[in-house]
This record gives C-alpha cells, sequence and structure tokens, in this order.
C-alpha cells in the first residue's frame, strides 16, 4: 500500500501534468495522462501544435474553429476545450 506522502506525490504529479492555453474565446486543455501521442493535433495543426517548441501549444496560430474541429478528433481525448465566459 502506497504512504500518504508517496499518494500526495502521485496526485500533485497528475495535476502538474495538466495544462491550459488560451485565446479570448476557449481555453484548450491538455491533460498529459490522457495522451497516447498519436500525433493528431500535429498533423492537423502544425503551426499550432509543435512538441519541440516551449510552450508547445500555440493557441493564437489557428481561428476557434479550426481548433474546435482538430480537439474533436484527438483519440484519446487529451485535449479538450471549454467557452471562455464573456466579460
Amino acid at each position: 500500500m502506497l504512504s500518504a506522502f508517496l499518494m500526495l506525490k502521485f496526485v500533485a504529479k497528475l495535476y502538474i501534468m495538466t495544462k491550459e492555453y488560451r485565446n479570448v474565446e476557449i481555453t484548450i486543455k491538455w491533460q498529459a495522462e490522457k495522451c497516447k501521442h498519436a500525433g493528431v493535433c500535429v498533423k492537423m495543426l502544425p503551426r499550432v501544435y509543435n512538441p519541440k517548441a516551449a510552450p508547445w501549444v500555440a493557441i493564437e496560430n489557428a481561428s476557434t474553429t479550426e481548433l474546435k474541429v482538430q480537439i474533436s478528433k484527438c483519440p484519446s481525448g487529451a485535449l479538450s476545450f471549454y467557452e471562455n465566459e464573456a466579460i
């Protein structure tokens, strides 16, 4: 059985591995633990997704519609999005 310390460390690592990228309209959420590295994102929108860059997601390089279409094709569900609230 895992000690409480190791369990907290594991949970913290999962938390850190979730990243969000935002534009005015939407926020893209990437959950590393779900990613199967199928490369669909990179193949569909290479100007947005570049695994060699930091940060690897340049959300400003595509329209919100393009991003939504691509995210809907993520086979693992590692990429998702939500609409930002209007201010």
